[in-house]
């Protein structure tokens, strides 16, 4: 009997449908808090109905938007309200004339939801951790929101470490942390935490692998680590990688890791120096023999060696180069280095020119270069020559400027005193010489008082000549005291007796104050010298 009932009531079942789709009336947002001038997205859903429904807010004056009357069929629809001011709004979405579209049945429900406006908020400028770990691990020193950089030491075993890292601010963002692939030695990892005003701060995770067993080995009188991991060895871009294949070798009684290419006939192993630099370097023959390193710029690419040879003008020194130590020979007059290699191309062996500011590599021209350095060299040496002949024709010129300039200042003068002058002597005076000269001296004494006038008419001169007659006193004769008198009163007790020898004749225009010499000696002076003419 309850077989036939279950049969039945399966029956049924396939053949009455039964509708498992209720005819809902949904409503969401883009986002529940806007800023003033700001929008919100919202979804209407109607499923199963049909009919018109109102989309409305309950405070246009804060949020904006919808309709009062839309057809929706079974659909969704987003409506766009815009934010006005700050406060609340609920936008409500709500049936007016709308049924079941399935069974026709009417429907009159409605959904809600409420939108803040609220004040802008100001970027978060906080770009700190809260914390940071290397999990099984110790930092040191402990960790500090405002120290950058920890150190961990790791045992040799260790392939991978997860570093744990928490942001202070929910807005910043954070890279690096999670899971990491170590090597063996020197491994650095940076975790990044930006603000939500994109300010950046990096801390630096210096994660050491130690190697409780180092294998040493000594090349060139530098000691080198051997790598045990075959992951520390990077292979060098520029060479045909999918040509190597991982292997083993043993060094001594070591068994270590290795690359090698039957296509290029390399085996390649790894040493590390005191900074945890890897370097690669050739095994042939069971002996570790020269290093490996490619150099790859403007196309071309060549094999590192040591230079051997010296160089003129050059210096032998190390630089680095992506943070590898590369010996080279350079002028500390440029910025550039010679590095010796193979071109792999070629196989031949070369100089190649590397401009350390440019990191560019390009053949280095030895045999034009140094003909070029050479000429440069003579033509300094001449220059110098030259700078040596004009700096000493330059002294001597200014050694005889100054002697001239010294033999200009020390004239030599010769000064004589004035000789006392009897009247007698004076008036004694027959010949022309004697005469002029006694006259400039007279001038020289009274040069102060000597007036120089236009040549007067006659008539006028005769009138004042008359009328000077009238008007000076007679005295027998100048004597020494007046004489000494007028040079006290010019202040003279010296002339030059050059100056006496040189001294240019009278001109008629000139007379001396007669106001100041014997009224009869300058008559008779003037008689006589009127006779000589």
């Amino acid at each position: 009997m309850k077989k036939k009932i279950l049969s039945l009531l399966l029956t049924l079942a396939f053949i009455i449908p039964i509708n498992v789709n209720a005819a809902s009336l949904g409503i969401s947002a883009s986002s529940t808090y806007v800023n003033p001038g700001g929008s919100v997205k919202i979804t209407v859903k109607a499923n199963g109905l049909a009919g018109r429904f109102s989309i409305t807010s309950s405070n246009s004056g804060v949020l904006s938007g919808g309709t009062s009357s839309e057809w929706l069929e079974n659909e969704s629809k987003t409506y766009t309200f815009n934010a006005k001011n700050l406060g609340k709004a609920t936008i409500t979405v709500k049936a007016i004339n709308a049924a079941d579209s399935s069974s026709s049945a009417p429907f009159n429900g409605s959904k809600s939801i409420t939108i803040n406006v609220v004040k802008p908020r100001e970027k978060s400028t906080n770009n700190n951790l809260k914390g940071l770990s290397v999990e099984n691990y110790t930092l040191s020193p402990e960790f500090n929101k405002d120290t950058l950089e920890y150190t961990v030491e790791i045992g040799d075993n260790a392939e991978v470490i997860k570093i744990n890292a928490e942001k202070e601010d929910g807005y910043a963002q954070l890279e690096g942390d999670g899971e990491k692939e170590v090597v063996e030695g020197a491994n650095k990892f940076e975790v990044k935490v930006t603000s939500e005003t994109g300010s950046e701060k990096i801390y630096v995770l210096n994660v050491n692998v130690k190697d409780n067993n180092p294998i040493e080995e000594t090349i060139n009188g530098k000691t080198y680590t051997l790598v045990k991991r075959i992951k520390s060895l990077v292979l060098p871009d520029g060479v045909n990688k999918e040509s190597f294949t991982e292997t083993k070798v043993k060094v001594g009684e070591n068994e270590i890791p290795a690359y090698t290419s039957e296509e290029l006939g390399l085996t390649l192993i790894g040493l590390k120096d005191e900074n945890n630099a890897i370097y690669l370097y050739k095994y042939e023959d069971n002996k570790i023999t020269d290093r490996y390193e490619l150099l790859t710029s403007k196309g071309l690419t060549i094999e590192f060696k040591d230079p051997t040879e010296e160089l003129e003008g050059y210096t032998k020194t190390t630089i680095k180069i992506a943070d590898k130590e590369y010996t080279v020979y350079q002028n500390k007059y440029t910025d550039y280095a010679l590095i010796y290699g193979t071109n792999i191309e070629t196989k031949e062996d070369n100089w190649y020119l590397y401009n350390i500011k440019e990191n560019s590599l390009q053949t280095y021209m030895k045999n034009m270069i140094d003909d070029m350095n050479n000429d440069f060299n003579k033509q300094i040496e001449q220059y110098k020559v030259v700078i040596l002949g004009l700096s000493g024709l330059s002294l001597v010129l200014l050694l005889i400027a100054v002697i001239a300039i010294l033999k200009k200042g020390k004239r030599k003068q010769v000064i004589t005193k004035l000789p006392e002058i009897k009247k007698e002597d004076l008036k004694s005076l027959e010949n022309t010489k004697e005469l002029d000269k006694a006259e400039i001296i007279i001038n020289k004494v009274e040069n102060k008082k000597e007036i120089v006038e236009e040549k007067p008419d006659k008539k006028d001169k005769k009138k004042k000549d008359k009328k000077k007659q009238k008007e000076v006193k007679k005295s027998d004769f100048l004597n020494t005291e007046d004489l000494k008198e007028i040079l006290d009163n010019t202040k003279t007790t010296e002339i030059l007796l050059d100056d006496i020898k040189k001294a240019p004749k009278k001109e008629k225009s000139e007379v001396v104050e007669e106001d100041e010499m014997d009224t009869e000696f300058l008559n008779d002076y003037k008689r006589r010298k009127k006779k000589r003419k």
